[in-house]
């Protein structure tokens, strides 16, 4: 309290570096705090990732049901595109980054966090590109919106932050400041 006294008598507010993934009850008490901006890229990341990774769930269920001629391999080639750049490092624990890639590719929740955790940085891969391709032709040929799913996954993170940190009419606010 006593820094954030402090930032406010000289017009600066408060950056928290680690904001990702914190819940609700924490987020609700940045404002009161003082706490006027946080980092949370990698947060996004993971649920632009968690998106596609739920398209691909239904692009590979489309495929069976007969629906679609066959599925894109979007899934398998970007976990190894995560696990081969070694982005994710960062955020494992020693016992994780010391496997050898044969040992991670055989475990499926590792894998799981990797994918994840890393997804976002992997996207421009040609690879990958060719694969997102072809799950989202896949996925329109349906009726399926896949870019619009993907950024209202992303607008409803953007949404449930902007309301803890009550910024629903921030600009009404800032233009009548003037």
């Amino acid at each position: 309290a006593e820094l954030s006294a402090i930032s406010t008598r000289h017009g600066v507010g408060l950056k928290e570096h680690n904001g990702d993934y914190l819940p609700d009850e924490i987020l609700l008490k940045h404002p009161g705090l003082g706490i006027t901006a946080m980092n949370v890229a990698p947060a996004y990341g993971t649920i632009e990732t968690r998106a596609y990774l739920k398209l691909a769930e239904v692009e590979k269920d489309l495929a069976a049901k007969g629906f679609i001629k066959s599925a894109s391999d979007l899934k398998t080639v970007l976990t190894r595109e995560c696990v081969l750049s070694h982005k994710w490092e960062k955020w494992m624990t020693d016992e994780h980054k010391n496997k050898s890639e044969e040992q991670i590719f055989n475990e499926p929740e590792l894998l799981k966090e990797i994918l994840e955790l890393s997804g976002h940085y992997n996207y421009e891969k040609p690879a990958v590109v060719k694969e997102m391709q072809t799950m989202f032709a896949n996925l329109k040929s349906f009726g399926v919106e896949p870019e619009r799913y993907v950024v209202n996954k992303i607008k409803d993170m953007i949404q449930n932050e902007a309301e803890c940190f009550n910024m629903p009419g921030l600009t009404t606010r800032v233009a009548q400041a003037k």
